[in-house]
């Protein structure tokens, strides 16, 4: 029988979004089945883990599932320093590179972000054959676009970005790494930690951190998972007005699976706990309605709310009384960074 584990990880800043991830992947879990969870931690305690098993065993009491913590902070501590981070990029989203070692003794482990919500059970991941291959991953629809179109991202073409620094050619696809099946037994035959951490070191500014780490190193050795199991939502802000690419295959493609979604993933640094104004940010809020933190996620976002309100208002009122192109706004934006200068 092969043994199967589902893998998150997560830092005390996420944990209140990985909550809500878990409320809605355990509500589409087989009741006839049983699952064991495991969360990648450095800062999370056993504790942490602990309660929130008891609670979601409570809430979801017809299903059948284990939770358990694996503390990597030894593991990894003398690698952090090359681990490259932004705003909405933690150090904890590198602890992927440890998961064959970690779980040598299984045959295949899904690994999912926090930032996650699921409309259908993960079996269908849990038993695809991955053949020969070392991962299982769906084709990432936004950067290929990014890379049909030469878009600019994080102010480098992104086409020539994948070429000169990840290695990639033009029919190397490349991958979204928030939903990905590893095949441990291949994974460690190609020595997948110690290449990982090998080509952070000499990339080491990494765009997409280590989605590109990954892509890089084993772009051909990756089987491609249908759409549908990771559908970015963003896409549909970025692109579908864009005239350059409206006939795009990508963007027809994006359309079907977002029709036929089984996962959906708010990638990018828009979060639907910060943004409760988009639409596709519903589907996470209702999700987190079964979270034991929801009355005070709900909380922050209504203060985030207040403060967005404050921002439309005062960039309203400096539109109307310092118009783009006058002198009295060079006036304004010089009297603000002399203020800014002297306060920091």
């Amino acid at each position: 029988m092969l043994m199967e584990a589902i893998v998150f990880s997560s830092d005390k800043k996420y944990y209140p979004y990985l909550e809500v991830s878990l409320c809605s992947l355990i509500d589409h879990l087989d009741k006839e089945k049983e699952y064991k969870i495991f969360i990648l931690s450095e800062e999370l305690s056993y504790e942490d883990i602990h309660s929130l098993e008891e609670y979601l065993k409570k809430e979801f009491s017809s299903k059948t599932f284990s939770l358990k913590l694996k503390n990597v902070k030894s593991l990894c501590s003398s690698d952090k320093d090359s681990f490259y981070t932004e705003i909405h990029v933690s150090a904890s989203t590198y602890l992927r590179f440890y998961i064959p070692t970690l779980f040598s003794n299984f045959d295949k482990i899904l690994y999912l972000d926090c930032d996650l919500i699921f409309f259908s059970s993960i079996d269908y991941l849990l038993q695809f054959d991955l053949e020969d291959f070392c991962l299982g991953a769906v084709e990432d629809l936004r950067e290929e676009i990014a890379r049909k179109i030469e878009l600019r991202v994080s102010g480098r073409n992104w086409k020539n970005y994948l070429e000169e620094e990840l290695g990639m050619a033009d029919n190397d696809k490349y991958y979204q790494a928030g939903v990905m099946l590893f095949n441990i037994k291949q994974c460690l035959e190609n020595n997948f930690q110690r290449e990982c951490l090998k080509r952070l070191k000499q990339i080491k500014r990494p765009i997409l951190s280590d989605q590109d780490i990954i892509n890089s190193v084993f772009k051909r050795k990756i089987k491609q998972l249908p759409d549908v199991w990771n559908v970015e939502y963003q896409i549909k802000s970025d692109f579908l007005n864009n005239a350059r690419v409206d006939q795009s295959d990508l963007i027809k493609r994006f359309i079907v699976a977002r029709k036929n979604v089984k996962i959906l993933h708010y990638a990018s640094s828009a979060k639907p706990w910060n943004n409760i104004h988009d639409s596709d940010s519903c589907y996470w809020w209702i999700a987190a309605r079964r979270a034991r933190n929801y009355e005070v996620l709900l909380l922050q976002q209504m203060n985030e709310s207040k403060f967005h309100l404050a921002r439309i208002i005062a960039k309203g009122i400096v539109n109307t009384f310092f118009p783009r192109g006058t002198k009295r706004r060079t006036k304004l934006k010089k009297v603000l960074e002399s203020f800014s200068s002297k306060i920091f």
